[in-house]
């Protein structure tokens, strides 16, 4: 079992977002809340009967042990219990590696998903620490059609430490945090693009499945270590030359682009984008420029 109140506080908010989510899995927070409510006012009690089960239209619930004091307690039973009515088997905590303390290590990996659509992110780069914390700072990527209202095609966006809306403190706090724990932990960052390739939006493509899954999968491998890296002009990706399953042309951008001259206009503008949105976070008196580590556009976009 597990008390609740004992837990760190970022314990508690991983349980709260497991919670969130379970709760919605069984119809919403709404109901699962007034289902607890009901239960408690069975007569007799439903929380202190040993093997009750409690049918509703969304799932079975159901435990095998007497439950009472702690509201935790109570809700964590009727999740780890509860069976889907879609699928008899399915058991939310069924998870043969899960950490029953609900905390794990610290990573050996990093990896930043962004979505360029200007297609001339690589699919796959290996970022140093100060370039960790640019990008991470930056939280660049593209706001696709589905995502938001009004959005019928890819926009670029750059949204601080990739959730700036829901930071209490100033992102350069985490870019700082983060530094330090893949200083600290020997960590490895990669910066993921799953957009386009071959040009921008609608004239490239998006990035297969396939070769995206592949490249994590060298991550996480390790095989990625085996490779042999080369640097690319203005962004100063280190990326690499061959990967398992993946076609090494599009790991070098140029390379997928008919026009190079059309390449390079682009990669010029969307540099210039990176320079003009980190504008906010210069003269904060930090011992680090932080924006010596993001692109070095040659045609700076006059003010």
């Amino acid at each position: 079992m597990c008390n609740f109140n004992k837990q760190a506080t970022d314990t508690k908010e991983f349980i709260h977002l497991f919670m969130k989510k379970s709760a919605e899995k069984l119809g919403g927070i709404n109901f699962l809340l007034n289902l607890i409510e009901t239960m408690k006012e069975n007569k007799p009690n439903a929380l202190l009967n040993k093997e009750k089960k409690i049918a509703s239209p969304k799932a079975t619930i159901q435990w095998n042990k007497v439950v009472f004091k702690d509201k935790f307690e109570v809700l964590e039973d009727i999740i780890h219990f509860h069976k889907s009515s879609e699928n008899q088997n399915f058991n939310i905590l069924d998870i043969q590696n899960h950490k029953k303390n609900l905390m794990a290590g610290h990573p050996e990996n990093i990896i930043f998903l962004t979505a360029d659509a200007f297609g001339v992110l690589p699919p796959v780069s290996k970022l140093t620490k100060e370039q960790a914390m640019y990008y991470f700072l930056s939280g660049y990527t593209a706001k696709v059609a589905g995502t938001e209202r009004g959005v019928t095609e890819p926009v670029a966006t750059f949204s601080a430490c990739f959730g700036e809306a829901f930071l209490p403190l100033h992102p350069t706090r985490y870019a700082k945090l983060l530094g330090e724990k893949i200083k600290e932990h020997d960590v490895n960052v990669y910066l993921v693009n799953t957009g386009w390739t071959g040009g921008s939006y609608g004239v490239g493509r998006r990035m297969s499945i396939k070769d995206t899954r592949n490249c994590i999968n060298a991550i996480l491998d390790g095989s990625i270590n085996d490779a042999k890296f080369e640097r690319i002009d203005i962004f100063n990706l280190q990326i690499p030359k061959s990967l398992k399953g993946v076609d090494s042309k599009i790991l070098k951008p140029v390379n997928t682009w008919d026009s190079k001259q059309a390449y390079i206009n682009t990669v010029e503008k969307l540099a210039n984008m990176f320079v003009e949105n980190f504008k906010k976070y210069q003269n904060n008196g930090d011992e680090f420029d932080f924006s010596k580590a993001g692109p070095q556009p040659k045609t700076l976009k006059k003010d």
